[in-house]
């Protein structure tokens, strides 16, 4: 192709621009003055139907151009005659069609430019957002979901910049909010999310878009301009009638706009709730009693659509009769010009009379709508559980200074059959029941020292029996329902111990055992059962699953015999984690939506949604811990009081919660952080614990009721070391036996607030008591092969757990109890030295009920009597030696030190 003929080609692609363009503006203009007049004439219609026509419009003008091309002719011939004016010497195409293009294509790229600013910009604000866990908030967008037929599951995010809250987002909306919406009322809280929820529902954020994108293209015309502006009037006015229609008082709502509006706005081009430009006239409309605020109706929609689908064809056939002439260019001078009649050249294309139009972006930057990149996923997902939770088995050794190892990891589904090995419980989900911390020694990875032998006794008045051990445990076998298999779960203050047993046809049962009945099945309403956790009021947690493991449920068994079913959030599935003394139950569940979420289950209340995160701990106040995918909380049902677990920045894990509402866990403070310990109080707020030696990693993983905490560190050489702090203090290294010591996957916890925690005997009540249990054999002699499970102890030194047989695929429920033979002996030495000495009942009395408290492991009874014991002997007569009277005194002081070891005196 010579450059003549490519010149012709560029000339003829120019002329057909201004055929287009004429074609382009002047069909675009006359629709729009159609759009006007329709809207004048609807001004007393709904806001929701002028918004629908205002949105509609935009839609005709997005397929404007290609109805152009593609649609049918209508020609008329004082229409469409054209027109030749003059030789291509005097009237060719020139310069300034090019000049047309170029203009058109600089406003057009200035408007979309800051479309994409704003696009960027709304992508970086939901990006830097936090999600908001909060149960009531979570449960009043569920409520107001439902309300809305808004099926679609909606996030609600947080951002510190953020002055007013917004709907953003189109292929996943979210509601983000201002950090002054947590002091939000109930009623304004629902009230917002009406309104933005509604925003979402009607696709609010769609509409928005393709009208800035329409404006983008028509930027010269004011009348495209003009329909954005009243698009967005009757979008707020639209869901200010669904925020009334729902029951809001008018007076109610702009108090709440008022304030909403009380500080400025950061500067986002997103939906906002009001526009400060049109709020005054916003706030009459609201308060209008007469102003029709009925929804849209099928039968308007359909007659909108087939008027503008009418129009739309009409227009795109229609020949003008104000066309420019067709002007012949260079092609026409050397011949090459295309003839009338061929079909492309014969379409009359048309350009303005000028370059003129509204080149600059005019709207609010507040109310112009931003849609995401396409695939983006919001931070923060309501974590859904994992489809297996782990479970520890655990060798003890030998007596002695033998090292305890760590036996195979299994797990067990969550259907609740049972598995060979037990299924532990979530992460962090045993709180410390009266649990006292003592100091300890360094841990170290060689065996633990030998401790000192204890000293002779200095009155030979005194001598040890038989120079007994310090401490032993007695193992009992809580045996079966009839089958191979029985698990131990949870232990109480009572000694009841709770679990599952298969019966003679292979079929889980849940079981409660007392010394006093032994081991009684529990009503299973499913297939297979399995009781989760027993309260000191004997109430048993339950979880039932049916055949195929899809729906399960969660019961309450009262000691009177009644069942009772806690709900639902909505879903077919229901997992009960923890039950306290007030009957309070905390778990996960499957909403309506299909989405796991935790609950909070009270007698009186029922099931409370606590949103799209993971419940943890429950103390005996109702105080749940329990965090989210971006960050943790606390919420006290009492007071419903939600308090956030660090500051914005802070990713926390919990893991236990005292009764006085303290928390422990790690955190990841700032981006990119590795995980630290912390200890967090509801009003002091959150310390990170800085430990010696500045460790990679550090994690708090128990609080006691003195505010005690136990911490495990790594450092750079993978080498651990167990912790004691209190708040004030410094951290005091300390030995706790490994398999006490939670097995933590530290480069899990580096990527992400979540880990698989094995708490199996980790709730021992002192680091003393811990590093003594480490030297006890906790299998059976007869049955090497066989390993020890430890999995709770309560305050009275009973171990339940289980005895594991690999080889035969059994396991069998167990009881284990600390036996303190060096204060009974002491006991006993005294009792027989009162014979003969004093005729005091009181005191013999005394002496043998710690005895027989002692034998059922109840330290508090023995410890009672021992201290009514040192009173009454205190306030005898003076018949008894003083020498034997100081003994006998210092002698019951170290057994009451003894038994302080293993509960918490009062």
């Amino acid at each position: 192709m010579s450059w003549l003929t490519c010149l012709d080609s560029f000339q003829n692609i120019s002329a057909l621009w201004v055929r287009f363009s004429y074609d382009f503006a002047f069909k675009s203009l006359l629709f729009l003055l159609g759009v006007f007049l329709v809207y004048q004439a609807a001004r007393h219609l709904p806001s929701a139907f002028r918004h629908f026509v205002l949105s509609l419009a935009f839609f005709c003008l997005s397929i404007l151009p290609v109805a152009l091309i593609c649609g049918p002719e209508w020609r008329f011939p004082f229409l469409s005659a054209p027109r030749f004016l003059g030789s291509a010497g005097q009237n060719g195409p020139g310069v300034w069609p090019f000049l047309l293009l170029g203009a058109w294509m600089v406003g057009l790229a200035a408007v979309l430019s800051r479309l994409t600013v704003g696009i960027w910009v709304t992508w970086r604000l939901k990006r830097e957002s936090l999600l908001l866990d909060d149960p009531d908030w979570s449960r009043d967008v569920q409520t107001s979901s439902t309300r809305l037929g808004l099926r679609r599951k909606v996030p609600v995010l947080i951002h510190h910049r953020l002055g007013a809250a917004i709907a953003a987002g189109i292929i996943r909306p979210s509601v983000i909010l201002p950090v002054a919406a947590l002091e939000w009322s109930d009623e304004q809280r629902r009230t917002i999310l009406y309104h933005e929820l509604g925003h979402i529902k009607r696709r609010d954020n769609l509409t928005n878009l393709l009208s800035l994108v329409v404006c983008a293209v028509y930027w010269f015309n004011p009348l495209a301009w003009w329909a954005a502006a009243r698009l967005r009037v009757c979008r707020e006015a639209a869901c200010d009638d669904l925020v009334l229609n729902c029951g809001t008082r008018p007076s109610r709502y702009v108090s709440y706009l008022l304030e909403a509006t009380s500080t400025p706005p950061a500067r986002l081009i997103s939906v906002t709730l009001s526009q400060v430009s049109v709020l005054k006239k916003r706030l009459l409309t609201i308060l209008d009693p007469h102003v029709n605020r009925r929804a849209i109706r099928p039968v308007q929609i359909v007659a909108c659509c087939f008027f503008a689908a009418t129009t739309l064809l009409s227009l795109s056939a229609l020949q003008p009769w104000i066309v420019p002439g067709f002007t012949a260019g260079l092609s026409e001078k050397l011949g090459l010009a295309q003839l009338p009649g061929v079909r492309f050249a014969s379409r009359l294309w048309f350009s303005p009379d000028g370059a003129e139009g509204r080149g600059a972006l005019q709207t609010n930057p507040q109310s112009a709508l931003l849609g995401l990149p396409p695939g983006f996923t919001p931070a923060g997902q309501p974590p859904v559980l994992p489809d297996r939770y782990p479970a520890q088995v655990i060798n003890i050794g030998l007596a002695g200074n033998r090292a305890t190892s760590a036996g195979a990891v299994a797990s067990s589904r969550r259907s609740g059959s049972l598995a060979p090995v037990a299924s532990s419980f979530a992460p962090g989900s045993q709180s410390a029941k009266g649990i006292s911390y003592g100091p300890g020694v360094s841990r170290r990875t060689e065996p633990p020292p030998e401790p000192p032998p204890d000293p002779p006794p200095t009155n030979p008045d005194v001598p040890p029996a038989s120079d007994p051990d310090d401490l032993k445990v007695t193992r009992r076998s809580l045996g079966t329902l009839g089958g191979a298999l029985s698990v131990a779960s949870d232990i109480n203050e009572a000694g009841h111990v709770v679990g599952a047993s298969t019966d003679a046809v292979g079929k889980s049962q849940p079981f409660v055992w007392s010394k006093s009945h032994g081991m009684a099945d529990l009503p299973c309403p499913l297939d297979d059962c399995h009781a989760i956790d027993i309260n000191n009021s004997g109430q048993v947690l339950l979880v039932a699953t049916d055949k195929s493991g899809a729906t399960s449920a969660s019961y309450i068994w009262s000691p009177d015999g009644t069942l009772t079913n806690i709900g639902n959030l909505g879903g077919k599935s229901t997992r009960g984690l923890e039950i306290n003394d007030q009957g309070r139950v905390i778990g996960a569940g499957e909403s309506s939506l299909g989405v796991e979420c935790a609950f909070f289950w009270t007698p009186e209340v029922g099931m409370i949604n606590l949103g799209g995160s993971k419940a943890i701990a429950v103390n005996e106040r109702g105080q749940v811990v329990g965090a989210g995918s971006s960050y943790a909380f606390f919420w006290d049902g009492a007071t419903d009081t939600f308090l956030r677990i660090g500051e914005l920045d802070v990713k926390a894990q919990p893991y236990d919660l005292n009764n006085q509402g303290e928390v422990v866990g790690y955190a990841h403070i700032g981006k990119n952080s590795q995980p630290k310990a912390f200890y967090w109080h509801p009003i002091d707020g959150m310390t990170e614990i800085e430990f010696p030696g500045s460790p990679v990693f550090s994690c708090a993983f128990r609080v006691n009721e003195a505010g005690e905490v136990l911490a495990i560190t790594r450092d750079a050489l993978n080498m651990e070391r167990t912790y004691s702090w209190r708040p004030g203090q410094t951290p005091l290294e300390q030995s706790v036996p490994d398999f006490l010591v939670p097995q933590f996957d530290w480069q899990l916890m580096s990527a992400s607030t979540s880990s698989s925690v094995g708490l199996i005997g980790s709730s021992v009540p002192s680091a003393k008591v811990a590093e003594e249990l480490a030297r006890v054999d906790f299998g059976a002699k007869d049955e090497p092969t066989s390993l020890a499970q430890p999995v709770r102890m309560n305050g009275r030194g009973q171990i339940a757990g289980n005895l594991v047989r690999p080889k035969v695929r059994e396991s069998e429920a167990v009881l284990w109890e600390i036996r303190l033979p060096r204060v009974e002996a002491t006991i006993r030495t005294v009792l027989g030295q009162l014979e003969g000495v004093s005729p005091s009942i009181e005191l013999r009395l005394a002496l043998n009920n710690a005895l027989y408290a002692l034998a059922d492991n109840d330290y508090q009874t023995a410890a009672s009597n021992l201290s009514t014991f040192l009173a009454t002997l205190a306030a005898s007569d003076s018949s008894i030696p003083a020498t034997k009277r100081t003994v006998w005194i210092r002698s019951i002081q170290e057994s009451l030190t003894r038994i302080g070891q293993f509960t918490v005196l009062e």
